[in-house]
């Protein structure tokens, strides 16, 4: 059996001062994958946060927007039911009625 000599002086001093050259730069490289990673995860969490909200808000102005044409509508056609009702009315009715206190309610676009 062979026994396996002790590291010499030199050695140790060899072997210290590469690891004291290596470890702190393992460690470094270490915690920078570690940032950079989570930097990455987070920049993934966030756009995705802001598409879903962006969706959102053009779900949100997409039925404000046809709301307002409906409300238009409605009041078009109670312009329409007036001139069907009465055929006699002229620019006179229909003027009274586009002046109501009820209009802008009734037609919300006019007001944009």
């Amino acid at each position: 059996m062979q026994i396996k000599e002790p590291l010499t002086t030199a050695a140790r001093r060899w072997l210290s001062a590469r690891l004291d050259i290596a470890l702190p730069a393992v460690v470094f490289a270490l915690s920078l994958s570690l940032f950079a990673g989570t930097a990455l995860w987070r920049a993934g969490d966030i756009r995705s946060e802001a598409q879903v909200e962006i969706e959102r808000s053009a779900e949100r102005l997409a039925a404000e927007i046809h709301s307002r044409f409906d409300h238009a509508q409605y009041g078009l056609k109670g312009a329409k039911g007036l001139y069907a009702h009465d055929n006699k009315s002229g620019v006179l009715s229909f003027v009274r009625m586009s002046s109501r206190a009820t209009c802008p309610r009734n037609f919300l676009v006019s007001g944009v």
